[in-house]
């Protein structure tokens, strides 16, 4: 979790800095906050590094019963920043917010269901 809160706070820095609107910024946010979500789950899940994948990180949240909502917006969030760092279309700063309070959410609400 506190690796997950580290990059979170790290992206919410750039997201408030003077030079968020540029594009460099604005791939950097994604870029730390698919790092934050790719550590904290590798390291909840005991996944390595390697073997990250959306398809691990659902199959280990399956059986872990993990069920409701949590995987598909999951899948959803990890699939926004993949595509934000590789496929950049539109950086728009509400698209960047939206990201940024779904992670957070994510993390705590994964959090909350993983210490059951």
């Amino acid at each position: 979790l506190k690796i997950a809160q580290k990059g979170l706070k790290h992206a919410e820095q750039l997201l408030a800095s003077k030079t968020s609107g540029s594009p460099a910024k604005k791939l950097e946010f994604y870029s730390e906050v698919s790092r934050a979500l790719h550590k904290y789950l590798g390291d909840k899940l005991n996944i390595q590094q390697a073997d990250l994948s959306i398809e691990n990180v659902l199959a280990a949240l399956s059986s872990r019963s993990v069920n409701g909502e949590i995987p598909g917006a999951l899948k959803s969030l990890w699939e926004t920043c993949e595509m934000a760092r590789f496929a950049p279309t539109s950086l728009e700063a509400a698209a960047i917010q939206n990201t940024f309070d779904q992670a957070r959410r994510l993390i705590v609400e994964l959090e909350r269901t993983l210490r059951k």
